[in-house]
């Protein structure tokens, strides 16, 4: 059995537009793997809290994840396609916007 390769695409983020904000992004991803049993991942976080307690942020904040997957069969050829787009936003007063995004894939035998 083969397993081949064709090019996927997996993109996040954010965007602020404020003057005053308290905010938290992270992001991290595993292309490199020991075994080739081990998943591709991919994660991305946002967090918007109050200023302080009881002072809310003020804006907008919107955070995404866009992803373009194919997946090949064991003639080599091209099986399956996979597209999706997500996105959240607040605006205004913002006491508590909160997105953790994942994405994970893997091929075992």
């Amino acid at each position: 059995m083969a397993a081949t390769s064709f090019c996927s695409r997996i993109e996040a983020g954010s965007s602020i537009d404020t003057g005053a904000v308290n905010i938290r992004t992270s992001a991290s991803d595993l292309f490199t793997m020991a075994s080739g049993s081990d998943p591709v991942t991919f994660d991305y976080q946002i967090l918007v809290t109050e200023l302080q307690p009881g002072t809310p942020s003020r804006g907008m904040v919107s955070s995404h994840m866009n992803a373009f997957i194919q997946e090949g069969g064991n003639d080599l050829t091209l099986r399956e396609m996979l597209e999706f787009h997500e996105s959240s936003s607040a605006f205004g007063e913002i006491r508590i916007f909160e997105k953790i995004m994942h994405y994970e894939s893997g091929f075992s035998f």
